[in-house]
């Protein structure tokens, strides 16, 4: 029997999550998108008193693949399917087909063909588009880019508080708070249930989201400083057009969703967990919300908040849950960034780092060609961002860090992966073994490893060896009892030191890129307040000799 495919994807899905001014209602436009996803039928305006014939093979993360039994419903669909879009979220939708096909073999080639064309058309631009004109008009007070529809406060902030006096707002912003605030949840309540699938123990139910999101995570850290975690699976369209069958896309796109919602439920299970076990972690406001908050859960694009001090092992677990629940279909691995700033740095600056710093990683795991998922990290300090280092024969970082799950046996590409780079399991276990190192040997090593260290060539790098390796030797005379740790350290995020105990560099060879030489220890001290271990109890960093 002949049937026709539609393929549909939202575009800038971040951007039009991120069009409000406040963080919580990043969380409306995150369940917006998840009800539309889920309510396509109510909110489709059906043109005949029959409704078309249709299958939902993939209805998630604002990406859609519909079969049609009539060309004609297909094609009206298509232009309904736009306008509910727009019309529900503020937001635009690329639809391309329907693509005839017959049976399995046609199907596949005619979601290759979809693919292609969703792909042409979202990168093909559309030239100026007219906007809406009115003689009086005004801008939302809070995304700055629409039309205002209403006067007034967002649903569920209070009228008598400083900050939110009544002002003008566009419907898109009106209705994320609006969603945000409806007793039905379900973008958390799948988060929550995950979170109860995987650890059943752990009744998550009755915790709310914060209602400030950035001000509770930062609780968790004595400097206010938050995490926000943006990760992406790696080369997702390739594995897609592999499928052959409604059956093969159905079943990638409901695993990919489930992995997705998984790969957030693990680490804020261990969080929930190490709270119940240290409750010196639990935060003194409101210490029933929860840990860490998903803002954006879309397919294979996520992007969470988190507490600082535990940045690093979340996103480890992150990477770890994805890929082994994604490996019982396919071999899928996934990028993360980690953004360390303060809580009140702009939540959309943050996310913008990490998109740079998620696209240099992602190529550094595509010339790897191995399986193996990657994070990277940043520290932003002040307002600013740490601008990119130059490539250069010596370099202060070994990002990106490689991650896979523990059960997976890397085989023949283990040599490659440790040629490329260290595991980012290594850093987390560097910090817990030098967590006795005395605050004066940490200060020393900053200041060894400044800004000059980017500057290191053939004709200078024997002079900073020798002092470093007098640093070295200053230890082991000083305070042996701290070289052990120490010597483990180089050791496992640089080379084998020299019989002396001298510093020696890591060479590293990436696909695609000349050799260079780089250590691990620089990365560490730079996330130092930020590799805490979940399964660790947090007093055991706080025993740190002054």
């Amino acid at each position: 029997m002949t049937r026709y495919l539609l393929a549909a994807d939202a575009d800038k899905i971040q951007d039009l999550v991120f069009r409000s001014a406040r963080l919580r209602q990043v969380f409306g436009g995150s369940r917006l998108l998840a009800t539309f996803c889920t309510e396509i039928e109510q909110l489709v305006g059906l043109r005949d008193d029959e409704p078309p014939d249709y299958r939902k093979i993939i209805n998630a993360g604002g990406s859609f693949r519909l079969s049609f039994a009539d060309q004609e419903q297909a094609m009206l669909f298509k232009t309904d399917l736009a306008a509910a879009y727009h019309w529900a979220t503020g937001g635009t939708l690329t639809v391309v087909g329907p693509e005839e096909y017959a049976d399995d073999e046609a199907f596949g080639l005619a979601n290759q063909r979809l693919q292609h064309k969703l792909q042409a058309a979202k990168s093909d631009s559309r030239g100026p588009v007219a906007g809406e004109h009115i003689s009086l008009m005004a801008l939302c007070a809070s995304c700055g880019r629409d039309w205002a529809v209403t006067y007034g406060t967002l649903p569920g902030e209070p009228e008598d508080a400083p900050d939110q006096a009544p002002r003008y707002l566009c419907r898109p912003c009106w209705e994320k708070a609006q969603v945000r605030e409806a007793g039905r949840d379900l973008f958390l309540d799948t988060f929550r249930r995950a979170i109860e699938q995987r650890h059943s123990h752990l009744n998550s139910q009755q915790m709310p989201a914060p209602r400030d999101p950035a001000g509770h995570v930062a609780q968790f850290d004595p400097t206010g400083y938050v995490a926000y975690i943006m990760a992406d699976g790696n080369n997702m369209g390739a594995h897609f057009r592999t499928c052959q069958s409604e059956t093969d896309l159905k079943t990638m796109s409901d695993r990919l969703e489930a992995a997705a919602w998984a790969s957030l439920a693990e680490p804020a299970a261990n969080l929930l967990e190490l709270m119940d076990r240290y409750p010196q972690v639990r935060p003194h406001h409101h210490p029933d919300d929860l840990p860490l908050v998903p803002l954006i859960a879309g397919g294979d694009d996520l992007f969470c908040l988190a507490p600082a001090r535990y940045a690093l092992d979340i996103a480890r677990l992150l990477c770890q849950t994805f890929q082994a629940e994604m490996a019982t279909i396919a071999p899928v691995t996934i990028t993360a960034a980690v953004v360390i700033c303060k809580q009140n740095y702009p939540y959309k600056l943050a996310h913008d780092v990490a998109e740079k710093s998620l696209e240099t990683a992602k190529q550094a795991v595509k010339s790897l060609d191995a399986p193996v998922s990657a994070v990277t990290f940043q520290v932003i300090t002040g307002n600013s961002p740490t601008a990119e280092e130059p490539e250069s024969l010596y370099r202060s970082t070994l990002r990106p860090y490689w991650v896979w799950p523990p059960q997976l046996a890397l085989n023949g590409h283990l040599a490659g992966v440790n040629n490329a780079g260290v595991s980012l399991q290594a850093l987390v276990e560097q910090r817990y073994a030098l967590r006795n190192l005395p605050h004066k040997r940490l200060v020393e090593l900053r200041q060894l490893f400044g800004p000059r260290l980017t500057e290191l060539g053939s004709d200078n790098i024997p002079s900073w060896t020798g002092e470093m390796d007098t640093f070295l030797a200053r230890v082991r005379q000083v305070r042996r009892a701290d070289w052990p740790a120490l010597k483990g350290a180089l050791t496992a995020l640089g080379a084998e030191p020299t019989r002396r105990g001298g510093f020696v560099w890591r060479t590293v060879t990436r696909p695609g890129e000349d050799a260079f030489s780089a250590h691990g220890l620089p990365d560490l001290i730079a996330m130092w307040d930020y590799a805490f271990d979940l399964r660790r109890n947090p007093a055991d960093y706080e025993a740190e000799v002054q």
